[in-house]
């Protein structure tokens, strides 16, 4: 689940964490793969593709801080 995580966060932000331009599918998967690793956070709305970016900031952290440990 974890990689699927990396996949679809490095398909929507850049190596900066600024928003590329992709589709707004790209940011239904990223917010589905959050939810999977923490289904009670709100990570944005899929069916618009709206991203909550400070949630979606802190799961990458998390991520990047287990990841090294």
């Amino acid at each position: 689940m974890r990689n699927e995580f990396v996949e679809a966060y490095q398909a929507v932000f850049d190596e900066d964490r600024q928003i590329k331009t992709c589709s707004f599918r790209a940011h239904a998967k990223l917010i589905e793969e959050c939810q999977k690793l923490e289904p009670n956070t709100d990570f944005g709305d899929k069916r618009t593709g709206r991203i909550c970016m400070s949630s979606i900031a802190k799961m990458h952290l998390l991520y990047m801080n287990t990841k090294n440990a």
